[in-house]
């Protein structure tokens, strides 16, 4: 199988580089929709090592009470990025992309998608945090006392596929964008995601972060108290909801409908704040 040309930005390696090194280890072909997938995997894992580094009081703070919770940070995390998100890649680059965009038509198509996965991944976090469906998300919330950065996608299967990859089939399906408005917002997404996991980053998000926009402050304050701030990674779910009354009475009425009374626990004691 030929080796593909790099989907997106060329950013310490491309996609034809991932194609060949999986083409060396893999017994059967390689699709280039994978090495995609697996190049923008294996940056997101390189950015969550540099943010452990900027958490690193946060992360010495697990390492000494709770070394099993962090390892298994590790290991969800490495597999859901590895694993689950390549394959998604393969279904959602392979087949689900549109042709090549020209600029202003990929742009509207990077914003829809990331619209969709924001509404999708608000819908689905908040699922989670009702009494039918927390089981889901429970692991996620064990990362209260410390967050840290690789608690970004410590998450089980079932919220990994429904709350951050779903949304990304829907959103190709609904959009249609190419690969690289695709791949242009997967990133956005994946960076956003660790960054708001990053604690250090607290104080400067709720300094300059507008608030249709998830900061850091919020997304550790909804570790701290679960019941509210459900939207990620890059637009503030919650703001636009909260703008409309009746729409906010609506979504209290139809979460409590379907998955019943919130989950809350309280975390006053979570640390945050890093070096």
């Amino acid at each position: 199988m030929a080796a593909p040309g790099t989907v997106g930005y060329e950013v310490l390696f491309t996609d034809a580089q991932v194609h060949e090194w999986l083409s060396s280890i893999s017994p059967w072909p390689v699709a280039p929709s994978i090495a995609t997938g697996m190049r923008l995997s294996i940056a997101t894992t390189l950015l969550t090592v540099v943010c452990e580094l900027i958490a690193f009081s946060s992360v010495l703070g697990m390492l000494r009470t709770k070394p099993a919770l962090y390892a298994r940070a590790w290991t969800s995390s490495l597999f859901n990025n590895l694993i689950v998100g390549p394959c998604v890649a393969y279904v959602a680059f392979g087949y689900l992309c549109g042709p090549d965009l020209e600029r202003w038509a990929r742009f509207r198509a990077a914003l829809g998608v990331l619209a969709i996965h924001s509404v999708g991944y608000y819908a689905a976090h908040r699922l989670m945090h009702t009494k039918a469906m927390y089981w889901a998300h429970s692991f996620h919330h064990q990362y209260n006392t410390y967050v840290v950065p690789t608690a970004a996608s410590a998450v089980s299967f079932t919220e990994y596929f429904l709350a951050y990859m779903l949304p990304f089939i829907v959103g190709c399906l609904v959009c249609r964008p190419d690969k690289h408005a695709l791949y242009c917002t997967a990133s956005l997404i994946s960076l956003a995601n660790i960054l708001i996991h990053t604690p250090p980053l607290e104080d400067l998000a709720a300094m300059v972060i507008p608030p249709m926009f998830v900061g850091t402050d919020r997304h550790i304050d909804h570790h701290r108290k679960l019941t509210k701030n459900y939207g990620a990674s890059v637009v503030n779910t919650d703001w636009f909801v909260a703008q409309s009354p009746m729409l906010s009475k609506t979504m209290d009425a139809f979460f409590l409908a379907v998955g019943g009374k919130p989950v809350a626990v309280s975390s006053a004691s979570t640390r945050n704040k890093g070096l």
